[in-house]
């Protein structure tokens, strides 16, 4: 073992980055970072001239695709003829496609509690402004073509690439989940086709300066062409989520089922399969209906969601400290903005529903239900219909994320519990649950100082460790989860061992890092005191300074279009953490980098993205050193995102591996796209 792998173990056993060491030694020997090369002999070097030839062409070479399957694929679950058994009766029906200009839909079965009108009405309270698109291109499934041959060349190679301490290559382990990611919010487009309602990224639009998601890729209807060009790039897995409001236009039990939305999503599935490829299900990515907002749906018989988003609706009672904001991904836009609206819409009301509806006699919500309900009966719908063919399914997606009240964490926890118990229990399934949780690792800024250390832990405890203690070892809330949030719903011993071992895998979210230090230099007693007071500047990042320059004055790492810097070492620096402290098998749900002012460069410029590349294959790089250095079991590893795409009111932050034209919605692969396939085959992925 080298002494730089020695210091580099006692780092991380104290949640520091090797990568931010400061004051080292200016006197230290520089170490070498390669061999000196030999002539084969001692003689001094020797110029001389001959005749000059250009470069001669090198051979083409072409993106293999994935191998279409050779025998049926493996199944996790009873055929949805039999596991809809578990939720029947199910009714099912359908709702067609959202009109403004026609109110009244003038057919059979337009009245009633969940009749076309009143579907309709949940649009027309919506109020969306400049709806519908004008842009929208498709309006049915786009009938996929072979990708061309000359769409599947690689680009030049970068001089520099990664490489190994050791001057070898590390491989990926056997079953290694090697893919690529979506959200439906972010990639579908269709808002109101086909019988979906609204749901809380339709709002974003409403805010000025902010850009709607009313088509974005146009995926709904595209997708089967998005598939067909992920297996010609040779990508094995597809993580993609399903929408809440696809599914469930009225969102909660007892509602029906919209037939359009099973169907399109047993199509997606089928054709991931048909390609040779395997999907991935998420069941909420940001995406919760409209109706899990209490301040919004008690008033949904009387008041526009555009009004009331600026005047009218207050958040849900709960705790005051708004300690929820964590920056995700792109969002280019002001982040005041969002934190702004989400405490609107109250995202704690997000489980606290009871008596939906309000007094109106005409209300369509049935009263008394809760978001656990609400997303249980969700989750035994969706899982029933596909379980049979899906291998890995994620309950909620980042939900450390704009949750302004305990009782939001409460109430997904036991969301996520219960569907676990559903899917092994009752539905026999044997694939694997997992929850999807945001990065935001923290690495003190002085690892010398105890009191930045300490608010290092005191971070990572509160970011990861009030979902992961409760949900992998049945532990209660962390000691800085409590201090922050005095109020919350405890969780007695019978909760935590209904919670504990319900997550198969450790899935996270890894874009970059943070400095943490304590609010006063060198005191860790400043960040209880931040606790104790409700008016503190650093109560939104959990009491503990937060930056991105560390000691001596450096970046981080290379910034991107957004808050993204490119800490490979830090993120081998946290699988050490992750995995020291839940001991699961890890899996990297999302990574990717938005280049900065890539959406303003020629179309050529843009594909040949170099610092995208960089970015990928540096943390890839890092995460094989985890696993055959460090002894870390890390099972997968899924890009953000196959295309440029919506980034919650932002289409700027662009960190897709293709560019997408969305006024023709024509893509381009870009060279990182290559880069990324090609590193992960030549290392032994699938």
């Amino acid at each position: 073992m080298s002494k730089f792998t020695v210091l580099w173990l006692a780092l991380v056993a104290t949640a520091v980055s090797p990568g931010l060491v400061p004051g080292v030694d200016a006197k230290a020997p520089r170490q070498s970072q390669c061999q000196p090369c030999s002539n084969g002999n001692d003689q001094e070097q020797q110029y001389t001239a001959g005749p000059f030839h250009y470069p001669t062409a090198t051979s083409v070479r072409y993106a293999t695709s994935v191998g279409k399957p050779t025998a049926p694929p493996p199944t996790y679950a009873p055929a949805p003829a039999e596991a809809t058994s578990l939720v029947l009766p199910l009714e099912y029906t359908t709702w067609g496609k959202w009109n403004p200009w026609v109110p009244n839909f003038g057919q059979e079965g337009v009245n009633g509690r969940y009749g076309k009108n009143a579907w309709s009405k949940m649009w027309s309270l919506a109020n969306l402004p400049n709806f519908p698109p004008k842009t929208s291109v498709f309006s049915t499934t786009v009938v996929p073509t072979p990708v061309p041959t000359s769409e599947l060349v690689f680009p030049p190679k970068d001089h520099f690439g990664p490489s190994s301490d050791t001057g070898c290559c590390y491989t990926f382990p056997p079953n290694f989940m090697f893919g690529v990611a979506g959200a439906a919010a972010q990639i579908e487009g269709a808002i109101a086709d086909q019988g979906r309602s609204p749901a809380l990224p339709d709002v974003l639009g409403i805010i000025p300066s902010m850009a709607n998601d009313y088509t974005t890729d146009e995926h709904y209807y595209y997708y089967k062409q998005d598939i067909e060009r992920l297996a010609a790039m040779g990508v094995k897995y597809y993580s993609f989520s399903v929408s809440w409001t696809r599914i469930l236009p009225f969102a909660l039990p007892g509602t029906p089922v919209n037939k359009q939305g099973i169907d399109h999503y047993n199509d997606v599935i089928n054709f991931v399969l048909e390609k040779g490829m395997v999907p991935v299900v998420t069941l909420m990515h940001f995406d919760p209906p409209v109706q899990m907002f209490s301040s919004l749906i008690n008033n949904l018989d009387g008041l526009s969601f555009a009004t009331g988003i600026f005047s009218q609706f207050a958040p849900t009672a709960g705790n005051s400290s708004l300690t929820g904001s964590i920056p995700r991904q792109g969002m280019g836009v002001d982040m005041k903005k969002l934190t702004d609206l989400a405490k609107l819409l109250g995202f704690g009301g997000l489980v606290e529903l009871s008596g939906l509806g309000g007094n109106s006699s005409s209300s369509s919500i049935p009263h008394n239900v809760t978001f656990h309900d609400a997303f249980l009966n969700y989750a035994k719908v969706v899982m029933t219909h596909y379980a049979d063919r899906v291998p890995l399914w994620v309950t909620v997606n980042e939900p450390q994320m704009f949750n302004y009240d305990s009782k939001a964490i409460d109430g997904i926890l036991r969301a996520h519990a219960s569907t676990y118990h559903f899917y092994k229990n009752e539905l026999k399934g044997t694939g694997n649950i997992t929850i999807k949780f945001a990065n935001n690792y923290g690495v003190p800024r002085d690892p010398t100082s105890d009191a930045d250390v300490y608010a290092a832990d005191w971070f990572n405890s509160f970011a990861i460790g009030m979902f992961a203690d409760p949900l992998f070892h049945g532990k209660d809330y962390p000691v800085s989860f409590k201090a922050l949030y005095p109020n919350h719903t405890p969780l007695t011993p019978k909760d935590l061992e209904f919670m504990n071992g319900t997550v198969d895998i450790l899935s996270f979210d890894y874009y970059s890092s943070t400095v943490v230090s304590s609010p006063v230099a060198g005191d860790k007693d400043s960040i209880l005191a931040c606790t104790k007071d409700a008016s503190h500047p650093l109560r939104s990042s959990q009491c503990v300074k937060a930056e991105f320059v560390d000691k001596n004055g450096w970046s981080v790492g290379y910034r991107s279009q957004s808050y993204v810097r490119t800490t490979p070492t830090l993120l081998r620096s946290y699988l050490n953490y992750l995995y020291t402290n839940w001991r699961k098998p890890i899996a990297l749900t999302e990574f990717g980098f938005p280049v900065f002012a890539e959406g303003e460069k020629e179309l050529t410029d843009q594909l040949f993205d170099t610092p995208r590349t960089t970015y990928y294959l540096s943390y890839l790089s890092e995460l094989l050193k985890a696993i055959w250095e460090d002894g870390v079991d890390v099972v997968g590893a899924f890009a953000w995102s196959f295309a440029d795409n919506w980034e919650w009111g932002d289409y700027k932050a662009q960190f897709g591996l293709q560019t997408v034209n969305r006024t023709t919605q024509q893509r381009h692969y870009k060279k990182s796209f290559f880069d990324l396939v090609d590193f992960m085959k030549s290392r032994g992925a699938e």
